[in-house]
């Protein structure tokens, strides 16, 4: 093979490479581009202590967001991952949570509005003795908005990635360690894993 040739291989080859790592960081990288609005918009609204959760017996929470304004509020709403239960077992029965919102509900209040998510929280029955001990927290997060901000719905978890990011460049907040990406509503009520 000529050296041109082996030239452009390797630059194809490098090219791909790149490709790929920035299809599977960037959202990462975009999840930890968003942290400080979260912290400053959202603060936290509930605090699920999973410590004595219980394999196979499920509980819930309702939440409710009213607007008690004269005017339009949108609100955001941040699911924080933390502790070790949630990737405990490898097995496919880890921790999970799953949402059922009100209908139609959409972030966007109109005055007199309320929207209702229940939030489900369940460690399956098939869970593996490695998790045994270990301890997680679910934190929602919950911030009504200025005119012009945008509603939605977030999930954070640890991300390696981001720990290392914000060592390097002294990072503090309650998010620190952390990347959030939105998620969609259409699929978030089937969330899991």
């Amino acid at each position: 093979m000529p050296a041109q040739a082996k030239i452009a291989l390797t630059a194809v080859i490098i090219l791909l490479i790149d490709v790929s790592v920035l299809g599977v960081s960037l959202p990462q990288y975009q999840g930890m581009l968003s942290l400080g609005e979260l912290e400053r918009t959202t603060p936290v609204a509930q605090d699920f202590d999973l410590a004595p959760i219980m394999p196979g017996e499920p509980f819930s929470k309702t939440l409710r967001f009213f607007n008690q304004t004269s005017y339009p509020r949108d609100y955001r709403l941040v699911f924080v991952r933390s502790g070790q239960l949630w990737d405990c077992d490898g097995g496919g029965y880890d921790l999970y949570f799953q949402t059922d919102w009100s209908p139609g509900a959409d972030q966007h209040l109109e005055p007199g509005e309320a929207e209702i998510v229940t939030v489900t929280v369940d460690l399956p029955q098939g869970v593996e003795n490695m998790c045994q001990g270990d301890t997680s927290r679910l934190i929602v997060r919950r911030g009504y908005l200025d005119d012009g901000q945008a509603g939605g719905v977030f999930e954070c978890r640890p991300s390696p990635v981001a720990r290392l990011l914000h060592q390097a460049y002294k990072r503090g907040g309650d998010l620190t360690g952390y990347s959030c990406t939105e998620v969609d509503r259409a699929w978030f009520g089937f969330f899991s894993h």
